[in-house]
């Protein structure tokens, strides 16, 4: 609800996710992938739209 109020898109939802989950994994893909419940393969193409570096 909040985040609704705030006007956060799901988009930059997404992107803050994958940063927080690659710094507590200390750049970990496999580890921040598996914390996101999702596959490796995913973060990547998540990443690169994202622009993250990979």
């Amino acid at each position: 609800d909040d985040l609704l109020r705030q006007g956060i898109k799901l988009d930059e939802l997404e992107k803050k996710l994958i940063q927080t989950a690659l710094q507590l994994s200390e750049g970990n893909k496999s580890k921040a992938a598996r914390m996101l419940g999702i596959t490796r393969r995913r973060l990547y193409s998540m990443m690169e739209r994202f622009e993250l570096d990979i």
